[in-house]
């Protein structure tokens, strides 16, 4: 007779989760077990006893079950169990069985995150019930973007590509610019005034190998996306990016800022008065910032060097 225990013993016995599975060059279809051991786990599980296996379990296959029965279960703020869960980067890769290949490399952290996307868009779903699960999604969405761009030892640690390229995905098409301004605050912090001393020149081309400065390349990658059917949305989100340039305690980040706000105003995006007034009094700052023309570099007040661009 079923029960709980049978299902999860099965389960951690046959690995069933995403094995690929070859005898003698024919592919075995798993897609029949897999369904059946998620309808299993919610048959027999709630969310108390979910939460305790995925506490305690080492078994990749019944953690992704788990995960995706936990789903049904949202709340206010997501638990910590389920936020190990995101937070789990390890991939596991199983082979083995006679006379068979086993080829399966199962990522935990992100079963949750699709299956809450493809449980929203379930037509049946109590607005209530929505409401909450988007909270959690936005919550999961959130910690992706943050735990993304962590650098520990000049090296870059993070939950998984997939992941980021995923939510920033939804986010161009759901157009949430709470999502947007999460990206640009971390990518702003840990990426822009987070970056090496080094690149903090102002200029187009540096050195004998005349290389384009970093934040340079950041400006002119981001001016160069131009979308007309979701201008309005852009506007908005180039606005804010730009701003927390021009705030920047960073001279050179600062100009750039300042550079890149008033070719968008030339461009017909309104800038706010705050922005304006501060545009203008970088604009008569006799203050030096580094720059660069190939070889040489040098010291230039800023009110030279944004001479160039006039606000209409």
């Amino acid at each position: 007779m079923d029960s709980l225990p049978s299902v999860i013993s099965e389960i951690i016995n046959s690995k069933s989760v995403f094995a690929t599975i070859y005898v003698q060059d024919e592919l075995l279809n798993y897609d029949s077990i897999t369904e059946a051991h998620q309808k299993l786990i919610i048959k027999y599980s709630n969310q108390e006893t979910l939460e305790l296996v995925l506490d305690t379990t080492n078994s990749p296959d019944l953690k992704f079950y788990c995960a995706q029965a936990l789903v049904e279960y949202p709340s206010d703020n997501i638990s910590d169990v389920f936020l190990d869960i995101i937070l789990d980067t390890n991939s596991y890769q199983k082979k083995g069985w006679e006379n068979t290949c086993i080829v399966s490399t199962i990522s935990i952290g992100g079963v949750p995150m699709y299956k809450a996307n493809q449980f929203l868009e379930d037509s049946l779903l109590k607005p209530k019930h929505k409401a909450i699960l988007s909270n959690e999604i936005f919550q999961m969405d959130s910690i992706i973007i943050y735990n993304f761009f962590i650098e520990e030892n000049g090296d870059d640690v993070f939950l998984g590509e997939n992941f980021l390229r995923y939510v920033s995905k939804k986010n161009n098409k759901n157009k949430d610019f709470n999502i947007s301004k999460l990206f640009m605050d971390v990518f702003f912090d840990r990426r822009i005034e987070g970056t090496w001393e080094t690149q903090y020149t102002y200029g187009k081309m540096c050195g004998t190998a005349m290389t384009v400065p970093f934040l340079r390349q950041e400006l002119e990658k981001r001016m160069k996306i131009y979308d007309s059917s979701n201008m309005a949305f852009q506007d908005k989100t180039d606005l804010y990016y730009f701003d927390l340039w021009l705030d920047s305690e960073n001279k050179e980040i600062k100009v750039y800022g300042a550079e890149a706000l008033i070719r968008l105003n030339n461009r017909g995006v309104v800038l706010d008065e705050s922005q304006i007034k501060k545009i203008r009094r970088l604009k008569r700052s006799r203050k030096k910032i580094r720059t660069c023309a190939g070889c040489f570099i040098e010291d230039k007040r800023i009110k030279k060097i944004l001479k160039p661009f006039s606000l209409k």
